[in-house]
């Protein structure tokens, strides 16, 4: 029981820098996003 417990407690300790990495991944991949519409549009607009 106890070593079940100190396992539990191990992930629980990992779980929110996995979290934080994750977010973090999707911030990035969101801002590449962004850029890639931003330069889309510019040259939407050039075309015009």
């Amino acid at each position: 029981m106890a070593s079940e417990v100190k396992e539990l407690a191990k992930g629980t300790a990992i779980a929110p820098d996995e979290i934080s990495e994750k977010v973090q991944t999707l911030q990035n991949d969101s801002r590449g996003v962004v850029g890639a519409l931003t330069r889309m549009n510019a040259t939407t607009l050039k075309i015009k």
